[in-house]
């Protein structure tokens, strides 16, 4: 968990790629400069760990990334439900990038399409599609708070990427740097970790990364009563 001063943190914005080392920035920012120009908003969003049911997952479907790790025995609890307050992405990334849209007929996902890819403080890096993230109705945000007060260390104080919908490997924490690149890059977590093995593979010859989060239940109790059908 690094240690990060919220007055010297600043978060960096870039396009290009660090494997082609061609990157280029674009702006810098304080937290205090982003939420004076962005302003700041409140949502209430679940937060899923895509590792969630891995241990089911195995049993279901064979070996996965997780096998022969402790996280291999990972049950049904990595979920949480949190009013999150911060900087809406879509608001800063149309302002930073000044012109930043999708064109018709462009790719939103895919080898081709373009993303958005968050790096943060700990090395930990991974990307998704630019189109979730342009669109306001996705409420991504750049979060610094939990249920009204800052982001506690653990859960990437001072911020972090909030992205409902999509699963939580995307959403980044300790955010220091946010890349507009083509293609989804190179981080392991997006190329190997979570891949989304029941779709068919990509034009490139590889399956597609797990973004969305499918619709997830656990029966906690039941009553019967008579008469009952």
């Amino acid at each position: 968990v690094p240690s990060i001063k919220l007055l010297d943190h600043r978060v960096t914005f870039s396009t290009g790629s660090y494997a082609d080392d061609a990157l280029s920035d674009v702006a810098s920012f304080s937290l205090a400069e982003l939420e004076n120009t962005y302003g700041t908003k409140q949502i209430t969003s679940v937060l899923q760990c895509s590792g969630n049911r891995a241990a089911e997952n195995i049993c279901a479907n064979g070996p996965s990334g997780f096998s022969g790790v402790n996280y291999e025995n990972m049950k049904c609890g990595m979920v949480a439900n949190v009013q999150w307050g911060g900087i809406s992405l879509a608001a800063v990334m149309k302002g930073v990038y000044p012109g930043l849209q999708l064109s018709p007929g462009e790719e939103t996902e895919g080898p081709d399409a373009r993303y958005v890819e968050f790096h943060g403080a700990d090395g930990y890096y991974a990307s998704v599609p630019l189109a979730r993230v342009l669109d306001d109705a996705n409420d991504c945000l750049l979060a610094t708070r939990m249920n009204g007060e800052l982001l506690p260390r653990d859960h990437g104080f001072p911020v972090r990427t909030l992205l409902p919908g999509i699963v939580g490997a995307r959403s980044v924490k300790w955010l220091e740097r946010v890349v507009i690149r083509r293609g989804e890059g190179d981080s392991p977590w997006n190329n190997y970790y979570y891949k989304n093995k029941s779709l068919p593979l990509q034009s490139d010859g590889t399956f597609p990364s797990c973004q969305s989060l499918p619709i997830n239940s656990l029966i906690l109790s039941a009553r019967w009563t008579r008469g009952d059908t």
